[in-house]
Parts: structure tokens; C-alpha cells; sequence
């Protein structure tokens, strides 16, 4: 009893996570998460940064990936905001236990995979990586790829002197919202829209022509 005391509930935009003792929030999305070996109970800044993004964000009918899902904590948010939603992990057990997390939340996911992003079989409106700067950096051109065209990622996990290194590395994408809490950094980033890359150079180029 003294334990399940210590596990406070939160409050996150317009979602409330909590474990199954704890009584739900009318007027709210509730959510239920109960502590586990897995990463995501929405009290990490990083975590809740994401939530926060994904609240504003995601829409009804969006492509969603979370990668490295952990408790599937983020996946579930989206999938609560109507988003057709993926999930993978290269954490076997972490997967099944947001696997079992879904099905508590009454939540549904597509697909589910261990492994990460390069084994993604379609693009997306909405990719998420909460996990840790290090590996955001290595695994960087699969998040890219997996990305639809004017899709959005979501980056987390990233402390303050890794953040000008992940930002350099993801230049290509235009920074649409940052949250900073404490060290912890959480980038909303948009894919370029090629094509009026292409126009704005051509334009610039013809502008230049008669000076030249």
C-alpha cells in the first residue's frame, strides 16, 4: 500500500496517466500505465515533451511510428487520438509489455516489430523517437527515409550537449516547435518540401540573371 502510495498520477495536455488503482479524470483522455521495467510513465521530461507534441499535433487517421515504443506509452496517446499506429523496439520484452499496455488502454496498434525503423515497410505522417541522442544519431537516415513527404518526426531524449549535434544532423527537416525541460530537449521537426525548395532556388537563380 505504501508503495502503490509513492505512484503519482499526471497530468500531460489533455491526456491523465495513471496506474489501475488510481481513480480516472472525467473530462480527460485517461490513460493507464502501470510501473514496469519498461521506459514510459509520463513523468520523464522527454516523455512528457513527447505527449505534449503528440496532443497538438497527431490527427484522426494519421500514419504513426514510435520507435523504440518502450511501455508503448507514446503510441497509445496517439492511438487514442485516432492515429493508425506502429510500434517497435529492439527490446523484446519492453515490446510485450507495450503490447499488454494497448490492450489495458483498450488501444489497437497495426503492426508491431522488434527492431527499429530500417525495418519499417511504409512511410508515415508522424515518426517518434524518444530514446537517447547517441543512437537518434546513428540511426538517423532510417528515420528519415521512413517519413512521408510534409510528414513530421519527433526527436527526444536528447540531453543539452548532445542538442546542437542532433540538430546539425537532422538540417535537412525545418524546426517547427522545441520544448526544453530541465536538460532535456524535444524537437518537432517537418520534412522540406523539395519541390518549393527547387522553386525558391530557380526563382533566386532568375532574380541573379540580369546582374550576372
Amino acid at each position: 500500500n505504501k508503495y502503490k502510495a509513492s505512484i503519482k498520477p499526471v497530468q500531460i495536455a489533455s491526456y491523465y496517466i495513471h496506474p489501475e488503482w488510481i481513480e480516472i479524470k472525467e473530462n480527460l483522455t485517461n490513460i493507464i500505465i502501470n510501473p514496469a521495467l519498461a521506459f514510459g510513465s509520463g513523468h520523464h521530461e522527454s516523455t512528457s515533451s513527447c505527449i505534449e507534441l503528440i496532443d497538438e499535433f497527431v490527427k484522426e487517421k494519421d500514419r504513426v511510428l514510435d520507435v523504440g515504443t518502450g511501455s508503448g506509452i507514446l503510441g497509445i496517446c496517439a492511438s487514442k487520438k485516432g492515429a493508425k499506429v506502429d510500434i517497435c523496439d529492439t527490446d523484446e520484452l519492453a515490446l510485450k509489455s507495450a503490447k499488454e499496455n494497448f490492450l489495458l488502454n483498450s488501444s489497437v496498434y497495426e503492426d508491431a516489430w522488434v527492431g527499429s525503423a530500417n525495418s519499417a515497410t511504409k512511410k508515415y505522417d508522424v515518426v517518434i523517437a524518444n530514446i537517447i541522442a547517441d543512437i537518434i544519431i546513428i540511426i538517423n537516415r532510417d528515420l528519415k527515409k521512413v517519413v512521408d513527404k510534409r510528414g513530421y518526426l519527433i526527436l527526444s531524449g536528447i540531453i543539452d550537449k548532445y542538442f546542437d549535434k542532433v540538430k546539425e544532423r537532422f538540417s535537412d527537416f525545418e524546426l517547427v516547435k522545441y520544448i526544453e525541460k530541465g536538460e532535456w530537449h524535444t524537437m518537432m521537426l517537418k520534412k522540406r518540401d523539395m519541390l518549393k525548395q527547387m522553386n525558391l532556388l530557380t526563382w533566386t537563380v532568375l532574380m541573379l540573371l540580369p546582374s550576372l
